[in-house]
């Protein structure tokens, strides 16, 4: 009796029950809204595989997704960034309000657990970096205390980043399972960042990482990576330093790409489901940064053979990772420094513009680039707009921007932007704030900027926005 009782709760926690979640948001004239969410891989939510519903400027927008846990879905209000943590049979609404009281209260939140989605969007995860301050700040006051110290500051500080969520719990202002799920969002997160506060306060001074090693192994023990709770959290991050420190000790090849095509990575001691989604991440971040097609083609058809149910398979085989690139037309334009509405006159009067801003440690930007294909050149051909790729890296970085342009095989204008011009794009796209990519322009033949924050090509509406625009 108490193994079938063991056994049914275990199927309580585990067993998938899929329901629906509806989301109904309103937005003000004028303001634009992308709505995301993470595609789940066999449970996870997955930042990599994210799936667009599409493109809203103002008005009603409703959309549904059945989930079977806890899940985020990310909604991009202009450049504002809302992570909503739904549960099955929930319905969110959200409204951005007319007067604004403050910077942090912009957005109205109805559901059961609205007062918990809004403190972890307006307040605690409104500036990100700041978290991980903390958590910097008690590595530089303590890593000299020596490892039993530094732990219990360091567990201290999780604690206190969350005492928000059991707050809102004992309250009842929030529910079980929300709690339960943002305490391991939150902690998880931290984690990966102590491992690597760890790697850069100790290992490159302690051959043996004996400090290190302690932490993260007593982190793992407070914070199990196998538990349940992780596979909605995205901090891949802490798997990877959670199976690296069980594989110590057993040379591993520097070069991640080779280790799967001929070894055996340092994850497959994870359970078969977490193997899939690390190697399947570890694969689409080379393919990004490194689209070697015959190695990661190679690469693939190995990880294909072992996991052929995982989206990653459904993604790369509709990617070209393994076809042969046509080569492709490429304009490097010389750096002469002007402001933006100079450079698109000067290079570019009577025509038609769109501009892609991206950099080279981008990967979203380089997410893009897979729908830079023969039938989007073809259309922007037809209706006789120029494409032009304007990258804000360091000037110190132009030989590994220009390998990048021809890697990923980009056809159209490149420039790397210089002082002026990158100035000049923060002051006219982002109104002096903070600079996020990929970013899109649209210029009509006079150079009239028509849009600072166009659709981006993987966005369904994308062809017909462009038709409406040039009528």
């Amino acid at each position: 009796m108490k193994f079938i009782k063991i056994f049914i709760l275990l199927n309580l926690i585990y067993w998938p029950n899929y329901a629906n979640v509806l989301i109904n948001i309103n937005i003000r004239a004028g303001d634009t809204l992308t709505v995301k969410y993470y595609k789940p891989f066999k449970g996870f939510a997955n930042e990599d595989l994210q799936m667009v519903y599409g493109t809203r400027v103002s008005g009603q927008f409703s959309f549904s997704l059945t989930i079977s846990h806890p899940t985020f879905i990310k909604l991009i209000f202009n450049n504002a960034i809302v992570e909503l943590l739904c549960e099955p049979n929930d319905t969110l609404q959200l409204k951005v309000k007319d007067v604004l009281k403050s910077k942090n209260d912009w957005l109205e939140i109805e559901g059961k657990n609205r007062k918990g989605i809004a403190y972890y969007n307006l307040i605690y995860n409104r500036v990100r970096s700041d978290k991980f301050y903390k958590i910097r700040t008690v590595f530089e006051d303590n890593y000299h205390s020596g490892g039993d110290v530094l732990f219990d500051r360091i567990k201290n500080e999780i604690s206190r980043q969350t005492n928000w969520v059991d707050s809102l719990l004992k309250t009842k202002d929030i529910s079980p399972p929300f709690a339960d799920f943002m305490n391991a969002q939150i902690s998880y997160i931290l984690a990966w960042e102590v491992g690597e506060e760890c790697n850069k306060y100790f290992e490159a001074n302690d051959p043996l990482s004996i400090t290190s090693s302690t932490i993260k192994r007593r982190l793992f023990e407070v914070y199990n990576p196998l538990d349940y709770r992780l596979r909605t959290c995205l901090a891949m991050g802490y798997y990877y330093t959670y199976f690296a420190e069980l594989y110590k000790g057993t040379p591993i090849s520097a070069d991640t790409l080779s280790v799967i095509v001929n070894d055996t990575p340092f994850y497959s001691l994870a359970p078969l489901d977490i193997q899939g989604y690390l190697w399947g991440a570890s694969l689409l971040a080379h393919y990004l940064y490194d689209p070697d097609t015959q190695r990661n083609c190679k690469a693939f058809k190995k990880y294909a053979s072992k996991f052929e149910n995982s989206p990653y398979v459904t993604f790369f085989n509709s990617s070209d990772i393994c076809s042969p690139k046509e080569k492709r037309e490429v304009n490097m334009i010389n750096p002469v420094d002007m402001d933006l509405f100079s450079f698109i006159k000067f290079n570019f009067y009577g025509k038609r513009v769109f501009v892609d801003l991206w950099a080279t440690w981008c990967a979203p930007c380089k997410m893009e680039f897979k729908f830079y294909d023969a039938a989007f050149y073809e259309f922007m051909k037809d209706h006789k707009i120029e494409v032009v790729f304007i990258s804000i890296d360091d000037p110190k970085r132009r030989d590994q921007w220009e390998r990048e342009v021809n890697t990923f095989n980009l056809k159209g204008n490149h420039i790397l932007a210089e002082t002026l011009l990158q100035a000049s794009l923060k002051e006219v796209v982002y109104d002096d704030g903070n600079v996020v990519i990929p970013r899109y322009l649209l210029a009509d033949e006079t150079g009239k900027i028509l849009s600072t924050d166009f659709m981006r090509p993987s966005d369904p509406q994308f062809q017909n926005e462009i038709r409406k625009q040039f009528r």
